[in-house]
């Protein structure tokens, strides 16, 4: 995508005032009710490439609302569970107009141009037990990597999903998503799991970790970040998956393959994790395709044109 492009898709979301409720399976009742956008009988859906979500037990029980045998968009809006956990949308831009592609593909852009990137980020309903616990929003906080398209200063980001979008075909591909926040606290338990005594783990926090401390880091590891540590992953895709449908109008989603998006992107030496790119959106209900999304197909790197049209990268890909 172009700069201006992107610019004008920012726009359109008022900044810190567009809240996404995640909860248990919510990505199940966001698909059908975009899958079926009028009446439709439940053995049609049974039948369709959606049928297994009406397994999940928070459909099951919209189900048994549905007397008629006939299911509607507005039923599965009505599906809610607790805990339900409110974040917040944010958007930004990630990498450079006009960049050629080079080997040493920094911004891991599959085509020259900026993403659109779309945030996840949290409210105060986690900084407020939170910051007692490791501290306020800091670009200097240690789960924060600045260097990354986050909120901070003005929020702390649990993920976020680079987005190129071609608004004249309708289509977007979803470039990667990622958590820096998850990943860095695991980490940062693995580590304190492996020192011998309690003196050590304090004495490594004040000179790596500060302002957190030991107390701090096993409540907040115990009471606040199982939910989001679970959830993350399925509420960052179901927010890109709704702010393109619901905001921006598309209707035929890409998102890459382990394989597909690593050549692309030229990840090979150091890979992202494989169950992004396979179990997450199978769960989803993506199908697999070799038909590429048009913006590399009339891509004006030529390499990039060759590689997709080759026949030999494939991609995920759901219609809405």
């Amino acid at each position: 995508m172009k700069s201006e492009e992107v610019q004008e898709i920012v726009s359109c979301l008022p900044r810190g005032k567009t809240v996404f409720h995640y909860f248990r399976d919510r990505y199940a009742a966001l698909l059908l009710a975009r899958a079926f956008k009028e009446k439709a009988q439940l053995g049609q859906v049974k039948r369709s490439r959606f049928g297994r979500l009406l397994s999940k037990p928070i459909i099951a029980d919209l189900l048994g609302r549905c007397g008629d045998g006939r299911v509607t968009p507005d039923l599965f809006n009505t599906a809610w569970a607790q805990p339900a956990e409110p974040y917040l949308l944010g958007l930004t831009s990630w990498g450079i107009d006009g960049k050629r592609l080079t080997r040493a593909n920094y911004h891991q852009t599959s085509r020259p141009g900026v993403n659109l990137v779309l945030q996840l980020n949290f409210s105060s309903h986690h900084e407020r037990p939170s910051s007692g616990w490791i501290g306020k929003a800091d670009p200097t906080h240690p789960f924060v990597l600045k260097d990354h398209p986050v909120a901070c200063p003005d929020r702390n980001t649990l993920a976020w999903a680079r987005l190129d979008i071609d608004l004249a075909s309708g289509e977007a591909l979803i470039e990667e998503i990622q958590s820096d926040w998850v990943r860095e606290v695991h980490n940062l338990i693995r580590t304190l799991r492996c020192l011998p005594s309690d003196q050590v783990r304090r004495r490594f926090l004040t000179n790596c970790y500060a302002p957190i401390g030991l107390k701090g880091i096993r409540e907040y590891a115990a009471h606040v970040l199982p939910f989001h540590a679970r959830h993350w992953a399925e509420a960052m895709l179901s927010a890109a998956i709704w702010f393109l449908h619901d905001e921006i109008g598309v209707r035929r989603i890409y998102y890459h393959t382990f394989d597909g998006g690593n050549r692309l992107k030229g990840l090979s030496d150091c890979p992202p994790p494989r169950s992004l790119y396979t179990d997450l959106p199978r769960r989803f209900c993506f199908d697999r395709t070799t038909e590429p999304p048009r913006l590399l197909d009339q891509c004006t790197d030529s390499r990039v044109r060759s590689a997709v049209r080759s026949g030999e990268i494939e991609f995920h890909r759901i219609n809405l």
